[in-house]
Parts: structure tokens; C-alpha cells; sequence
């Protein structure tokens, strides 16, 4: 690897993974991006590594679930201790509400398994930015349209999937009612009809991770 892409030189970061073999492969990926690693397989030993020199981890790479607990509960903990803590999830267990939760938690990045070099180096290269105070791209903010961009940029697959899927559920609802997309919208209050070269359309994703649930029978039932 060249000098240049040691993107993660001089930064010292927390891994944690339940996967014993993951863990050693990130390490290694992360030692090469030029990283200082401490590597656990639990939260009760990364807390115990964390508390030594809490202002010394920079960023925390972790896995969401664990036998002890979770990633989420683990960065409140965390980041009461070191506010200023870069965060980043390397996931197998990749899900919309995971994702919507690590959002709103701040976390800098979300990753799929197997993640590339490339995926790390980019990863790390945004913790380092935003380290030193530099702009850095794809930093979400809890806001509707952070989260919408977030999961747009993270895993734009789902992000198409909820868009069909939703607009699906207005069509059924316009054929079994007789309404159309507008009395759907104003009945129900769970879309919002916005003009868009001479269609109608229903606000999908930004209403889907506002309320964090999908909408429910009962509620279209009543709308309709």
C-alpha cells in the first residue's frame, strides 16, 4: 500500500467485533490504513480499554450486536466520557432501523460485511476530516433530511425498496377505495401530495424515517 493511502496514520481507534476472525481481518485492514488498534470481542472489555484513557480512543469501530449488549448503548456510555468520540459501524446484521438509530446517534459511517479496503479507506478518511475540523461529505445530521440522505447514501437499495413499497400501498388503497392519490393524502395524513411535472406524488422515504415505523392498516382504514 502507498505512503498516501495511509488515510487512519497516527489515529487511535477502539474495533470491537463478536466474530473472532472478523476482528483479526479488520485489524490487519485498519493497521494497513496506517491505524493504532485496540481490538475487543466484547463490550465489558471495551469499556475496560475505553476507561483507561478515555480521550485517548478517537474512533470506535464496532459491530452493533453483542452478547453483552449493543453498540448504541455502548456510545452513550462512551461518548459521556469522550464527547468528541468518531464513530463507524461494520455490520453483517445491516437493517433500516439500525441504521436510522446510528444516525441519530451520530455515527459518522455505516458499513455492510464484507466491507473493501477502498469502503475502509473512505470510511476512515471522513473520521479523520471530521477530527480535524475539515468538511467532510455524507455526514448526516438528525434532521429529516439527514436521514433521508443517510440511508440514500448507505444503502440506496433500501431506500428504493421503501419508495416502491410505499407507493405500492397508495395504489392499493386508491383501487379499494375509489379515492385518488390526493383524497388519499388529505383523509389519511400519512402523505403529502406534491406536484412534480404534472403527476402527483406521494412523500415516501422522509415520512418513513420521521416516524420510524411503517403506516398501519387501521390508520389508511380511517383515512380512506
Amino acid at each position: 500500500m502507498k505512503k498516501s493511502e495511509k488515510v487512519g496514520l497516527n489515529l487511535k481507534a477502539l474495533l470491537l467485533d463478536h466474530d473472532l476472525e472478523m476482528l483479526n481481518t479488520l485489524t490487519q485492514k485498519l493497521i494497513g490504513l496506517g491505524m493504532d488498534i485496540e481490538s475487543s470481542d466484547s463490550l465489558h472489555r471495551a469499556r475496560m480499554l475505553f476507561k483507561q484513557d478515555p480521550m485517548k480512543i478517537q474512533v470506535l469501530i464496532t459491530e452493533i450486536n453483542f452478547q453483552d449488549g449493543d453498540a448504541f448503548t455502548l456510545i452513550k456510555w462512551m461518548r459521556k466520557k469522550n464527547p468528541n468520540l468518531i464513530a463507524l459501524i461494520v455490520t453483517g446484521e445491516a437493517d433500516l432501523p439500525s441504521a436510522i438509530t446510528a444516525i441519530k446517534l451520530g455515527f459518522a459511517d455505516y458499513l455492510e460485511k464484507p466491507v473493501s479496503m477502498k469502503e475502509l479507506q473512505n470510511a476512515i478518511l471522513k473520521c479523520r476530516k471530521m477530527i480535524e475540523g475539515l468538511p467532510a461529505a455524507d455526514v448526516h445530521t438528525d434532521t429529516r433530511a439527514g436521514r433521508n440522505a443517510a440511508i440514500k447514501t448507505w444503502r440506496p437499495q433500501w431506500h428504493h425498496d421503501l419508495v416502491q413499497l410505499m407507493n405500492e400501498s397508495v395504489k392499493y388503497w386508491q383501487y379499494s377505495t375509489g379515492s385518488n392519490r390526493g383524497e388519499l393524502a388529505k383523509n389519511s395524513g400519512l402523505w403529502a401530495i406534491q406536484v412534480e411535472r404534472n403527476s402527483i406524488r406521494a412523500r415516501t422515504m422522509d415520512r418513513y424515517t420521521e416516524i420510524e415505523t411503517s403506516a398501519s392498516a387501521s390508520a389508511l382504514g380511517q383515512g380512506a
